[in-house]
């Protein structure tokens, strides 16, 4: 899979001086493939002790054209990685300018990376494998979005059924390898593991540089000029109307960003047609100020809707999961806005299906 999506540049790092016994200590991966010729120059230049000044001089050069290439000449910070290898860490500080322009966003469903969907892929030794087929997909996008199903746990149990979910730390390479930007944690199911598996899934998602989306905070990325912004509610824990504080929030939140993206969990599962609680609350959201509503919960794709003017995508359904028991649970939808100005130009549906085992890719829209 190519890994070159984006133009990028790389810092240069400073290279601090090797003395003998220091030279097997790890290094910057950017100058990997210099480190066995440091080790060989800077431990004969350590024990010169009295030459001709003259026999000195190739030395010299020799270092300064070393170090001359070692800045001037693009290097590939991760020279042994498989392909498979992204880091959300290096689109943010490495990526070049970006001027104002077009700005892809895409939306998806359900993501669950505990139960089977952790031993599938941990047997394999790869927690990439949820997302190998369909990466390339979010990661083009300039913002790719899901709602995260589970807490990430320092040692979570091996565990195939249940609705008690937990996922190994080592899953999110699968959602930095997908490019994930955001993630919804306003679900049924984040508290599995309680206020400290929240905590620990906060902290695991910020090392790896992924924004997490909670009622009451707004997360914001400003792209290519504009200025986008998440948040997210639990209307399947507590299904009551959005009070007077939320709405008031939402509307501060329109107002402070030029795109305002809101993740309600919500509806009853396994149904195609939302309900008109979801309609509801979706109407609050649109008068106070939302710009896009995106669902999650029922594990199947339900209707979309333009109110006044506000897509509102009531399920997405499940995008990695392992409900493989229906053909509409391995069924989900990914959904790539094109914003211009603030405003959507383009809405594209992308069809997944779950063929493999918890393991999406996209199939043809028109089946």
């Amino acid at each position: 899979m190519d890994s070159n999506h984006r133009p990028r540049t790389y810092q240069v790092r400073a290279l601090p001086l090797s003395y003998p016994g220091e030279c097997n200590e790890p290094g910057s991966r950017a100058i990997a493939h210099y480190s066995g010729l440091l080790c060989a120059i800077i431990p004969k230049l350590a024990t010169l002790k009295k030459v001709n000044k003259f026999r000195f001089i190739p030395i010299v050069i020799v270092t300064v054209l070393f170090f001359a290439i070692l800045v001037f000449i693009p290097i590939n910070p991760n020279p042994e990685s498989d392909g498979q290898e992204r880091s959300i860490a290096e689109r943010v500080i490495f990526s070049e300018p970006e001027e104002s322009g077009e700005v892809v966003v895409v939306l998806g469903g359900d993501v669950m990376l505990g139960r089977t969907v952790m031993t599938t892929s941990l047997d394999k030794d790869n927690p990439k494998y949820p997302f190998l087929k369909i990466g390339d997909t979010l990661y083009d996008a300039d913002i790719s979005f899901v709602n995260l199903e589970a807490p990430i746990v320092d040692k979570c149990q091996r565990h195939y059924e249940g609705l008690i979910f937990c996922a190994d730390p080592r899953m999110v390479a699968g959602l930095v390898y997908g490019g994930i930007d955001f993630v919804s944690i306003e679900n049924n199911h984040i508290l599995n593991y309680g206020a400290e598996g929240l905590g620990q899934t906060k902290a695991f998602l910020s090392q790896r540089k992924i924004g997490y989306v909670d009622k009451g905070n707004l997360s914001v990325k400003e792209t290519k000029g504009t200025k986008f912004g998440f948040t997210a509610f639990d209307k399947v824990t507590n299904t009551e109307d959005f009070t007077e504080e939320e709405l008031k929030f939402i509307e501060d939140s329109a107002s402070a960003v030029d795109v305002l993206l809101v993740s309600v969990h919500w509806g009853q599962e396994y149904i195609e047609q939302p309900s008109q609680k979801q309609r509801d609350l979706a109407r609050q959201l649109v008068n106070a100020g939302a710009d896009v509503i995106v669902g999650h919960h029922p594990h199947w794709v339900q209707t979309v809707e333009n109110m006044d003017g506000v897509p509102v995508y009531y399920s997405l359904g499940n995008l990695v999961f392992d409900q493989m028991w229906s053909e509409k649970t391995k069924e989900g939808l990914l959904v790539r806005l094109t914003f211009e100005n603030g405003k959507i130009t383009s809405e594209e549906f992308l069809k997944t299906y779950m063929e493999n085992w918890a393991q999406p890719e996209l199939v043809d829209s028109s089946e």
